[in-house]
Parts: structure tokens; sequence; C-alpha cells
């Protein structure tokens, strides 16, 4: 096998678990429960591509837009990406989850670039605190 000009059928999945501690703001009554802000936080992540990186920043946006008054940080973002080969990787960070560029070698089965993985929600919670 080479590395040259592979075209995938699927995307390589990066999933990805994270909890985050919030304070809410008790005149807002608005403010969806913890599990529509879970439900916020997945479809960022199904929107993200691990090119481009899951951002801890756009994480807090979105849930202060939602009405929450702050967000605990840091908090940590874990990647389990699925390699090709059948192993795994874990990819953490409190900044920007992103999968690092890899050269491929010439003989290779692991075909894992971050322009064929995408992230999936693995455990996303949302907790008072």
């Amino acid at each position: 096998m080479t590395g040259a000009d592979i075209l995938p059928k699927n995307f390589v999945p990066v999933f990805v678990d994270l909890s985050v501690t919030i304070r809410r703001d008790i005149t807002n009554l608005t403010t969806p429960d913890n599990a529509a802000l879970a439900t916020l936080i997945t479809n960022l992540i199904h929107k993200t591509t691990a090119g481009q990186g899951l951002k801890a920043s756009d994480i807090i946006k979105i849930l202060e837009d939602a009405g929450v008054d702050s967000v605990k940080t840091p908090f940590t973002m874990r990647g389990k990406l699925l390699n090709t080969d059948g192993s795994t990787t874990i990819y953490s960070s409190e900044d920007i989850l992103i999968l690092p560029q890899a050269t491929l070698a010439r003989l290779t089965d692991n075909y894992v670039t971050p322009r064929i993985a995408h992230f999936y929600p693995g455990t996303v919670t949302v907790s008072e605190g």
C-alpha cells in the first residue's frame, strides 16, 4: 500500500468527550436545561472538522449566547481517533482540539490526516457548579 492519492469513502472518526461546568444567571429564566446545552455542544462538534479544530472559546460562546452566566475554565476536550490500522490515538486540549498534520510513510496501513478525519460527539455533559 502507498500513501499516494487515496480517496476516502468515509471520514475517520474522532470521538470527542468533554464535561463543562456552568453557572446560571438566576434572573434569566429562558436558559435551556443542561441536556439542551449539551445538545448545542454536540451540534458544534458535528459541524467542526478535525483540520480546523474544536475551540474551547467557541463552546463558551454558544453556552453564553444561550443564556449561561459563566463557564468554568479550563475544561479538557478529549478526542479518541480510531486509526485505519485498528489502533486508537487519544488527543486532548484545554484550548483547541486539533489533529496534528502527519507525514505518511510511503508504505502504511494508517491513512489518517486531519483532512480525512472528522469529529463526532462522544460523551458530552453540562453540569452546574
